[in-house]
């Protein structure tokens, strides 16, 4: 591997780079015939590419740059628990199997020390590189959502409407805006994401209604299936991410899963 590789945090300079090559993560290389059979679930289309300019301004993505070039990314987001959130790790299609995953996540881990206990990722169940880095580096499973997805040719109806009532469910760790945070009052969450919040009594679901379809994360509930049933025929792409732990009297296959994964200083 050339000596010249710096961690460091991203840069207006990196932007376009970094868009060229996260466009097709999912598209090419050792992911190209994934892409074929998982493709429709909506789960492989990336997003880094258009939250990256986003990312440089708020000063929450790190690179490592390899001659002045951008290779790799991984964005850090501080939580309301105090816990930090790292996601969008992409490695440049030239230069995987550069061990260039393992050299940002070691910068990024040795970065953070003294800045929180706990570092947490969410992974998919088909991203077996990202869930060999995790494991390498000692993070533990402590929640998994199971994914169910549809593309109904009836579809109608109109897109979801926030609503919050008093929580009453048990549930203490939420999956919301695809971080994961523990917290022993949600009034928290829902001050920060009234806008995409559904809770009356037991049921909080975060969703996130996007061009193209509706993304539903279901965080608890009593009867997870029967949620489904009533939103599934939504327009465009509508997709499930439902608490393991509520998924028994469900009878839909579920399309694929993703695991948060915890690591503690």
């Amino acid at each position: 591997m050339p000596g010249d590789i710096v961690f460091d945090r991203g840069s207006y300079s990196d932007v376009e780079e970094i868009r060229k090559f996260t466009s097709s993560t999912w598209k090419v290389g050792y992911y190209a015939d994934l892409y074929q059979k998982l493709g429709h679930t909506g789960t492989m289309e990336d997003y880094v590419d258009k939250v990256i300019e986003k990312w440089v301004s708020e000063g929450s993505v790190y690179v490592l740059r390899m001659y002045g070039h951008p290779v790799a990314t991984i964005h850090i987001e501080k939580l309301l628990d105090g816990s930090i959130m790292l996601g969008g790790l992409r490695i440049h299609p030239d230069h995987r199997g550069s061990k260039l995953g393992t050299r940002i996540m070691k910068e990024t881990i040795e970065f953070l020390s003294g800045q929180t206990g706990k570092l947490r990722s969410a992974v998919y169940s088909w991203n077996e590189p990202s869930l060999s880095l995790v494991k390498k580096f000692g993070f533990k499973s402590v929640e998994e959502f199971m994914i169910y997805t549809f593309h109904e040719e009836d579809s109608h109806g109109q897109q979801p409407k926030p609503l919050i009532e008093e929580y009453s469910g048990t549930q203490k760790c939420f999956f919301i805006d695809w971080k994961y945070v523990c917290l022993d009052d949600p009034k928290q969450i829902f001050t920060k994401y009234a806008g995409n919040i559904i809770s009356s009594g037991n049921l909080l679901v975060y969703f996130d209604a996007y061009e193209g379809g509706t993304d539903f994360v279901v965080n608890d509930a009593n009867d997870a299936e029967s949620f489904i049933e009533d939103h599934k025929r939504l327009p465009g792409l509508v997709t499930f991410y439902v608490r393991k732990a509520l998924t028994d009297g469900i009878s839909m296959k579920p399309s694929s899963s993703i695991t948060i994964w915890e690591w503690n200083y």
